[in-house]
């Protein structure tokens, strides 16, 4: 059985796409790369390859939904550092499987379909756990909505600089027990997650502000900086920054 650790993410919780990375047995330089893909819709991935190489996946992966590798086999990419930063933009889960005879390709190819089972596993139990919405839905923010219609024509840039004028608002808010005043500003900084792209973590941030108390403010600080460090592409920084944010939340 291949073991692997999250290098990113968290292993309760995969997000359904993933870095998974092995690295050569022999010393040689480099890592080999694929991609995992937990797709939306149920499908054969096995009916979509040659006969040779569908031959070559685990019986437990033929006519069953799975999360597909792309390429099937990992290529050569020139350090793990790359691929942190790759994952950390994308927001992907790291995956670190060890090492492997990157030269023997049906040995490269079963490893990597074990791994891409396990980890559809891993998150359809996770899927199990979230439950219905008992209500009705969420009212989506429309188009019209004017806060949302302001906020479509900032940059970049400028909607960062809104988001934390906002989590201050909510801050001031939540410290003052001011319930009116912080459904506003959790609306609003809503408005702003839906336009920005999902390696901000807004909803992480949205949470972490809603909390009280020292931690709560520190954690917030830590997730907007995050905010900034990655609007900058200070990636070096942010391997550290996540360990600040992760040693904070299990505190």
């Amino acid at each position: 059985m291949i073991t692997f650790q999250y290098e990113l993410g968290d292993a309760s919780a995969p997000r359904g796409h993933a870095l998974l990375v092995f690295r050569s047995d022999q010393g040689e330089p480099g890592v080999w790369v694929t991609y995992l893909i937990v797709p939306p819709i149920v499908m054969d991935f096995a009916k979509y390859l040659p006969p040779m190489l569908a031959s070559l996946a685990p019986k437990a992966s033929r006519g069953a939904s799975s999360s597909v590798p792309m390429p099937p086999v990992p290529e050569r990419m020139d350090s793990l550092a790359a691929v942190r930063r790759l994952a950390m933009t994308r927001g992907d889960d790291l995956l670190d499987a060890g090492t492997i005879n990157v030269s023997a390709m049906d040995t490269m190819m079963l490893a990597t379909a074990e791994v891409a089972q396990r980890y559809y596993d891993a998150y359809i139990s996770h899927l199990r756990t979230i439950p219905e919405p008992s209500g009705p839905a969420v009212k989506v923010l429309s188009q019209t909505d004017e806060d949302v219609a302001a906020y479509r024509s900032m940059t970049e840039g400028e909607l960062l600089g809104e988001l934390s004028k906002l989590v201050g608002k909510l801050r001031y808010a939540a410290i003052g027990a001011d319930q009116h005043l912080a459904d506003e500003a959790r609306r609003q900084i809503k408005g702003i997650g839906t336009l920005l792209p999902p390696k901000y973590r807004v909803d992480e941030l949205l949470a972490a502000a809603q909390d009280q108390g020292e931690r709560a403010d520190r954690l917030t600080e830590l997730c907007l900086e995050r905010c900034y460090k990655l609007f900058r592409e200070e990636y070096e920084a942010l391997p550290a920054l996540e360990t600040q944010i992760r040693e904070l939340r299990s505190a």
